[in-house]
């Protein structure tokens, strides 16, 4: 973590419930692991055609 997401992410402890956090960063977590699953098959799609 750099410096402007610790800036970032310090004050939306506050703000953010911790079970929303929580929730949120799954779903982070989930779109990152689809987006790695899709690209290859985006690519080797647009490579097919």
């Amino acid at each position: 973590m750099n410096n402007a997401q610790a800036i970032v992410a310090h004050p939306a402890k506050h703000t953010i419930s911790p079970k929303r956090e929580i929730v949120l960063r799954e779903m982070l977590s989930l779109a990152k692991m689809a987006s790695m699953i899709a690209v290859p098959f985006l690519l080797i799609t647009l490579a097919w055609i």
